[in-house]
């Protein structure tokens, strides 16, 4: 299975809430990651701040990437609004996977 790579301590961080992803889980983290790189707005912040001012655009941006794809991932939706500490790993991971790829890959 492969974890999330929060910046080294991700499956150690998963395992203490309980809440190692599954594959399935995954595969809705990667479809986030992809379509986050794909923001025009993530990528103009990425090149103009640093990760911690990059942190407060990607937050507002998370809720509406997690909507966009709630059909057929109710479940992890459901955890992901209900559950802080989850929703603060999953928010942890994708923005520093996000951020990472959208400065490797400038425009």
């Amino acid at each position: 299975m492969k974890y999330p790579d929060y910046e080294g301590t991700a499956a150690t961080r998963w395992v203490e809430v309980g809440s190692i992803p599954s594959h399935w889980d995954q595969l809705f983290f990667d479809q986030i990651q992809e379509e986050a790189i794909e923001s025009e707005t993530l990528r103009e912040a990425a090149a103009t701040n640093s990760k911690s001012d990059f942190r407060y655009v990607f937050e507002k941006a998370f809720e509406g990437l997690v909507i966009d794809r709630m059909e057929g991932n109710e479940e992890i939706f459901g955890k992901l609004m209900s559950d802080g500490e989850f929703r603060k790993l999953a928010v942890e991971h994708l923005l520093h996977q996000v951020y990472s790829a959208l400065k490797i890959h400038k425009p």
